[in-house]
């Protein structure tokens, strides 16, 4: 496998199919000298790979394929020794910026592959097919390729047909994954990003919005417009609801005024609670939720009679929504308001 830091072909690896103990190997493709050499997990355990490595930078990724048992079928020849249980396990080699040698940056005795992994610098992941040996189980995982840490894992089955047979796997450019196995073809494709993968994908990102936007698109849903100040402006709703509009606005950074004009959103249920009259039970039983010691009240304007619809439109919306019950909340009018209004005068107005 050749891998490098600037032409990808700076160096080339190997194991050395040593016995009981493999080694990783180097090699500079300039001088064909050998860099260096690093035994490859344990020995008598673990320490097996037919696999192709995943080599990108100054990193290679080992998987161990030693024990892995194949259908009869698939089996010709002898091995040594003739059989052995497959744990698995899974180990990064970096060469030294100088060029100068090798250093081990973790071994994962917990990664049990099953297909021939792949790395994705979309997001930045390890994709491979787990098996837990104990149930026979088969799943999608994920691993941190800077820790060697399992990111995720998604079951799929536990059939024998269902064995990736150490096949690699295919990333398409749309994100979608297909792993062949013994029965036939997996396509896998991510719901929404894993909350790390987004995470390590907005560190040091020279662009948030742009990246953020691909991470959304590959996801297969549509961004939203002006999304960071949209998403600020869902969180500064959801946070008011539960505590003091004064203290959500400290924690944003502004003023309450400028959030009850630019951030703070209206959303049906507001209306579905007056209608139904479960507003204030459900202020009630919000964890958290502060008392409702002030209320700013907005009427529409009023339809023609108490039986008319309401028609609600909420910008940023392509759809109307047209309530038929506004005779629910119609005024009972028990008696008739006088020229002066509700208050008497006073000298001082």
């Amino acid at each position: 496998m050749f891998f490098g830091p600037s032409t990808g072909y700076e160096y080339l690896t190997i194991t050395d199919n040593a016995s009981p103990q493999e080694n990783i190997l180097v090699y500079s493709t300039t001088s064909g000298t050998l860099i260096g050499s690093m035994p490859f997990l344990i020995s008598g355990t673990n320490s097996g790979n037919e696999d192709a490595a995943i080599a990108v930078g100054n990193s290679v990724y080992y998987p161990s394929t030693y024990g892995y048992q194949y259908p009869a079928s698939a089996e010709s020849g002898t091995s040594i020794p003739a059989s052995a249980p497959f744990v698995g396990g899974m180990q990064r080699v970096d060469v030294l910026s100088d060029g100068s040698g090798l250093t081990m940056r973790w071994q994962s005795q917990a990664i049990v592959s099953a297909g021939e992994p792949r790395l994705s610098l979309a997001d930045n992941l390890i994709y491979t097919i787990g098996l837990d040996t104990t149930t026979g189980t088969y799943s999608l995982i994920t691993v941190d390729p800077a820790t060697g840490g399992l990111v995720s894992s998604t079951p799929y089955g536990s059939a024998a047909g269902d064995n990736p047979l150490q096949m690699v796997s295919m990333i398409s450019p749309s994100g979608v994954l297909y792993q062949g196995t013994e029965r036939g073809l997996l396509r896998v494709e991510a719901l929404v990003p894993e909350p790390s993968t987004l995470a390590r994908a907005l560190t040091g990102a020279p662009n948030l919005r742009t990246t953020f936007t691909k991470i959304i698109t590959r996801a297969e849903h549509t961004p939203w417009p002006r999304l960071f100040q949209n998403l600020r402006a869902s969180c500064a709703t959801d946070w008011v609801e539960r505590y003091p509009a004064l203290v959500v606005a400290k924690w944003l950074g502004h003023s309450p005024m400028i959030a009850a004009t630019h951030y703070l959103q209206t959303r049906e249920r507001h209306f579905e609670d007056v209608v139904t009259g479960e507003g204030k039970a459900a202020a009630q039983t919000l964890p958290g939720a502060a008392p409702a010691s002030v209320h700013i009240c907005v009427q529409s304007k009023a339809a023609a009679t108490s039986s008319d619809s309401h028609d609600y439109r909420q910008r940023g919306r392509k759809h109307v929504i047209v309530r038929n019950d506004a005779n629910r909340c119609g005024p009972k009018e028990t008696a008739v308001v006088g020229g002066e209004g509700l208050e008497p005068p006073t000298p001082s107005v």
